[in-house]
């Protein structure tokens, strides 16, 4: 529906009279879509609630007005006054706010998803609990900002002024924070879980609680930071900073014991250039065909936590024997994860592989190479090969209950937990 032309020369010429009259007509604020209301004088017009969707109010004068659960998906407000503006609740999707001047705005709950607010003058909004998620804010002035619980995933915030903001339990997952101003800003339980803070200026950040995930911590680091309590930092952050000469001392400041800081860091140093845990055992995955999504899946989350792994599938060399290719991967590799199911135990090739991880065994001294890890029952009730012994020595040892792990998610990653577990080198 397009904008009603009556009702558009009545906002733009006479704003008292539209405020008393949209009260007795309420339904005239939806004939305002893709109107065409750039450069008015709009300051305390009554629009809340109102249809402005892709409207054009680039320039217009809208301080102090009324735009409080206003529909502006796509308006164009680019250069607007909305000094004073309600606008707590509109929705505000894709908006072009660039270089609007919104200092002293209410913005609380409003949904600026994808909008741009490049170069934005946001200095002392309240945009608590603002949906800003993807939101473009490159060099937006956010001096002092109310932040608190907003979503800024995802979002453009390289250069932003975010000093003294209130950043409080914001969500700032993947957001780019390059060369943004944040001195003194608030991070307490704020999530900046993959956040790009490199060149960032962090003198005086305040963090509590603070989740550093898979962060480059350079800027954080190299700043004179106040910590009020613990945060938590992962073995993706040290391994991304550890070119950071005090990053021992930062660790610790976060509330991490000296020892295992020391340890941690130590640890991620002996990744080798390939990311290879060498901590952690090399690991050859036998199963038969039909548990081979389970198998690829295991292998992915092995891989994920360090582990060099085996699987016929993904690494055998074309051309080469099945057979060389299988006693290679079974002598190349520290351990043997067998997946024991009905599916996997009937198949020769399984049972050939036990064989041969049996013989390395005999051969090293006996040295307990094969982790055997349950899918079903048929391990214990069911399975008989026709050489006995194999299922002797597969019985002997601690079988793990992965029972349900192809198909339930909870228990896949219970049964990654317990094999890590295993497959520690011990000191």
């Amino acid at each position: 529906m397009m904008a009603n032309k009556d009702h558009v020369a009545m906002l733009k010429r006479d704003i008292g009279a539209w405020n008393t009259w949209r009260k007795e007509k309420p339904e005239i604020l939806a004939d305002l879509i893709r109107a065409n209301l750039g450069g008015a004088d709009l300051s305390e017009a009554d629009l809340g609630g109102a249809d402005l969707i892709e409207a054009d109010l680039g320039g217009a004068d809208l301080r102090r007005a009324n735009l409080g659960g206003a529909d502006l998906s796509g308006a164009d407000l680019g250069g607007a006054y909305l000094g004073g503006a309600d606008l707590r609740g509109a929705d505000l999707i894709e908006a072009n706010l660039g270089g609007a001047g919104l200092s002293g705005a209410y913005l609380g709950g409003a949904n600026l998803s994808g909008a741009d607010l490049i170069g934005a003058n946001l200095g002392g909004v309240d945009l608590r609990g603002a949906y800003l998620r993807g939101a473009d804010l490159i060099e937006a002035d956010l001096g002092g900002a109310d932040l608190g619980r907003a979503d800024l995933r995802g979002a453009n915030l390289r250069g932003a002024d975010l000093g003294r903001a209130n950043l409080r339990r914001a969500d700032l997952g993947g957001a780019d924070l390059g060369g943004a101003y944040l001195r003194g800003a608030d991070l307490g339980r704020a999530n900046l879980s993959r956040a790009d803070l490199r060149g960032a200026d962090c003198v005086k950040v305040i963090l509590f609680n603070t989740s550093l995930t898979d962060v480059d911590l350079s800027s954080l680091v190299n700043a004179s930071i106040d910590h009020q309590g613990p945060s938590t930092i992962d073995h993706r952050s040290i391994a991304r900073s550890l070119h950071c000469t005090n990053l021992l001392p930062f660790l610790v400041a976060t509330d991490m014991p000296n020892v295992v800081a020391t340890y941690l860091i130590d640890a991620v140093k002996s990744l080798d250039p390939n990311g290879l845990f060498n901590l952690m055992h090399s690991t050859f995955i036998s199963y038969g065909g039909p548990d081979q999504d389970f198998a690829e899946r295991l292998q992915s989350a092995l891989d994920q936590n360090g582990v060099r792994t085996f699987l016929f599938t993904k690494h055998a060399a074309w051309g080469e024997t099945i057979q060389g290719a299988v006693r290679s991967g079974i002598h190349s590799h520290d351990r043997v994860v067998l997946v024991c199911s009905e599916s996997s135990l009937t198949r020769a090739g399984v049972q050939h592989e036990i064989e041969l991880t049996l013989r390395r065994e005999t051969k090293e001294g006996g040295t307990k190479l094969l982790i055997p890890v349950a899918l079903d029952d048929y391990v214990w009730h069911g399975w008989e090969p026709d050489n006995s012994d194999l299922k002797d020595e597969v019985l002997e040892r601690v079988i793990g209950d992965a029972e349900g792990a192809d198909t339930n998610q909870t228990k896949f990653d219970q049964t990654i937990s317990r094999l890590l577990g295993a497959l520690k080198v011990s000191s």
